[in-house]
């Protein structure tokens, strides 16, 4: 689906990130069909990814909070959802018994994580609109 999801974003993409989401996209379901191929290590792998993804979204989602203060009235949100992240990255880093549990709430809460990122992107964009068209 993540996949999915970045072929789908070609579509609106400026010529230099039509390729960097052609390729994510490509390597996003080439990583996806390996995990059906070998599922027991695909979980000790996407653990490790999901700790660095939220680790480099929180502090990624921290910045744009600071970086958008006076544009954006929700900035304390994003601010938020960013500390919430680094938090999550290092509760995915500790050893815990009950992998495939964890591994199956972190998978939603990434999923959830960029959900939220996605709707401050629209949200910015629907109000530089507002803006362009007032100008």
């Amino acid at each position: 689906m993540a996949g999915l999801n970045e072929f789908m974003t070609i579509t609106v993409a400026t010529t230099g990130w039509k390729i960097a989401h052609g390729i994510l996209g490509v390597i996003f379901v080439l990583v996806g069909i390996a995990a059906f191929i070998e599922p027991g290590s695909a979980f000790a792998a996407l653990a490790s990814v999901i700790g660095f993804f939220f680790l480099f979204k929180g502090i990624f989602d921290i910045t744009l909070a600071f970086a958008t203060r006076g544009e954006f009235e929700l900035w304390w949100l994003q601010l938020v959802a960013g500390l919430l992240e680094i938090g999550l990255a290092f509760w995915v880093a500790g050893n815990f018994r009950e992998k495939a549990i964890l591994l199956i709430v972190y998978t939603g809460l990434v999923a959830l994580s960029k959900g939220i990122s996605e709707l401050f992107l629209a949200f910015k964009l629907k109000s530089l609109r507002d803006e362009a068209r007032a100008a």
